[in-house]
């Protein structure tokens, strides 16, 4: 199987800007970065908080909502992809019309926003079922777990663990969701972390899946920079037609309502 390289990755597909309040970016200086990393699209996935104010809430979704209207095409020559990152409990966010526009929507976990001592994995797993019909893809489903329940499992690859995986696998093949091959996690997480990335991989190479792959940059210089991915999907020799961000086809069909 042909090697992947930088080369062939045309998308960032999960990149924060200051909206998203602990980023440091602005988009311009996104776009900027991106554009120095031979980028052709860029998702910008701003946390949705859905907190505040009546008016803060409704000027966060607007925010993410009319980012493509504004920002396409621009100066960059950079599709840019009307996005966000939603946290497993909130449900609102599939309630509101406008959050029809964006073409690419995360769910991801977040510890933050979920009960970490009562949570067990099937609840985790449930959430992600609820998101179902609204998300593009399954962000990081690695991440966090180890913070979540520790009478259920260890935290690790024991095989509370590997089951969950396992089924998100599954979850996201039956219902042609992405999952996420996040950047992040291999370059600033724990290795219990990367050990399950690894593990949901090689299952999703096995069971057809499809990936997406995003730096989740939270600063710009981090955008388009997916050094440690490349080495983990030539390591297990991933398809890269089964790699949205390697197909034009797939980046493009993503505007097609």
């Amino acid at each position: 199987m042909d090697m992947i390289v930088a080369s062939d990755i045309l998308a960032d597909l999960h990149v924060h800007t200051i909206a998203s309040i602990h980023a440091y970016s602005t988009l311009r200086e996104c776009l900027i970065e991106a554009k120095e990393h031979n980028m052709e699209y860029l998702a910008i996935t701003d946390h949705y908080y859905n907190e505040g104010s009546l008016v803060q809430r409704k000027n966060e979704i607007n925010c993410m909502c009319y980012i493509e209207e504004w920002v396409t095409p621009n100066r960059y020559g950079i599709k840019v992809i009307g996005g966000g990152e939603f946290n497993l409990n909130h449900e609102v966010f599939k309630k509101d019309r406008l959050m029809k526009r964006l073409h690419w929507r995360l769910l991801g976990t977040h510890s933050w926003f979920v009960d970490r001592k009562e949570t067990t994995l099937d609840q985790l797993y449930q959430y992600f079922v609820d998101g179902i019909g609204f998300c593009n893809a399954f962000a990081h489903i690695e991440r966090e777990i180890s913070e979540l329940d520790h009478k259920a499992h260890a935290g690790g690859l024991d095989e509370p663990t590997k089951k969950f995986l396992t089924d998100m696998v599954h979850l996201a093949k039956e219902n042609n969701i992405y999952l996420e091959l996040n950047e992040g996690t291999l370059a600033r997480h724990k290795v219990d972390d990367i050990e399950r990335l690894e593990f949901w991989l090689r299952l999703a190479k096995e069971n057809g899946n499809f990936i997406s792959l995003g730096t989740d940059a939270h600063y710009c210089e981090l955008i388009g920079n997916f050094r440690r991915s490349i080495v983990l999907l030539n390591k297990i020799d991933f398809p890269k037609e089964r790699i949205i961000n390697c197909r034009k086809d797939l980046l493009d069909g993503l505007f097609v309502k």
